[in-house]
């Protein structure tokens, strides 16, 4: 058997007899021969003997997959959605320019373990974690995958299990040394210090609605799309969002009637058709919170005072799109006023 399979990474193809004698399959054979770098063979049409040396002799090629071969594949898989292959590609581009390699073949990238050991030497936790979720969609969602073996993409998610393990201990012993604010102080700080229709107090009032991460740049008015709201029905449509869209998929939230007040308020005020008019990273400033802080504060607040039921935490990590271990993870000890 293992002759066999030498001889077909050797660029020879097997015969239907001998295919069948120690059960390879075509898929099996074209695997191989792509781990060696040739083309694929089409049995669906009769080889010939003259044909098997002209598989064999000319269909060779060097397989270099390089980052605009990366975004094409990222761009034409529809399983991942526009914002998360942007953050994945983005992820790829910024280790590979702090190692280097920037024009290297990703195939000796992943096969050399470049990126392992440089996620390894970085110090944040999370870091680490979001980076080889990237690696992973690096080699499940592009061509790579038909280029290594499963034995290396078997290594390559054991170290992603290990960095999510180490992630959410780093969460648990922020978690038993941090305090934050509540939220309700949060928001309360920020509607005292700005005008009723600004920006900064529709965000923070969004957020006590559906608290999800750096999500609300470009949601549109009464404009179908991607992250729209539908002023007449009060829905928030979120078609497409950060980091956990391929597991929820598409979300909808129904907006209550003091938020709708606010917003039109805001909106005859200051007149747009997106929800906020400035990017939330500019108003974080402003605000002296971010995102974090946000989720930690909801969280805290709600898993510390409010003794929810166990359906009211499964009902909050859908609205925070995170799992039940996240929404441990993200508790922290309240600040006194």
């Amino acid at each position: 058997m293992n002759r066999v399979k030498d001889s077909i990474v050797l660029g020879r193809v097997p015969t239907k007899a001998t295919r069948a004698k120690y059960s390879l399959s075509e898929k099996d054979v074209n695997d191989l021969r792509a781990l060696a770098g040739f083309a694929p063979v089409d049995f669906s049409k009769p080889i010939k003997t003259e044909d098997k040396f002209k598989l064999l002799e000319q269909t060779k090629y060097p397989v270099d997959i390089n980052l605009e071969k990366v975004r094409e594949d990222f761009d034409k898989n529809e399983k991942i959605n526009d914002t998360t292959a942007q953050l994945f590609y983005k992820n790829i581009v910024n280790m590979m320019d702090k190692m280097g390699s920037l024009e290297d073949n990703l195939i000796d990238l992943i096969k050399s373990k470049k990126f392992i050991t440089y996620i390894n030497k970085l110090a944040n936790a999370n870091t680490k974690k979001m980076y080889m979720s990237s690696v992973l969609a690096l080699i499940d969602k592009t061509d790579i995958k038909n280029h290594i073996s499963k034995e290396l993409r078997s290594e390559y998610v054991e170290q992603h299990e290990l960095l999510k393990q180490e992630a959410y201990d780093h969460g648990m012993k922020k978690k038993d040394e941090g305090s934050v604010v509540k939220f309700s102080d949060l928001k309360d700080r920020i509607e005292k210090q700005f005008e009723p229709t600004s920006d900064e107090v529709v965000l923070i009032n969004m957020y006590d609605v559906a608290t999800m991460r750096n999500d609300f740049d470009d949601v549109k008015i009464n404009k179908e799309g991607e992250k729209w709201i539908d002023m007449k029905k009060g829905v928030l449509h979120m078609n497409t969002y950060t980091k956990t869209f391929e597991k929820h998929g598409p979300k909808t939230y129904k907006l209550p009637k003091e938020f709708m007040s606010l917003l039109k308020k805001s909106l005859e005020a200051r007149p747009r058709d997106t929800l906020i008019k400035k990017r939330a990273k500019s108003l974080w400033a402003t605000m002296k919170t971010g995102v974090n802080e946000i989720r930690h504060a909801k969280i805290s607040e709600m898993l510390g005072e409010k003794k929810l039921s166990p359906a009211e935490k499964v009902k909050l990590q859908n609205n925070m799109l995170h799992s039940a271990i996240a929404q441990e993870a993200y508790k922290r000890k309240l600040k006194s006023n």
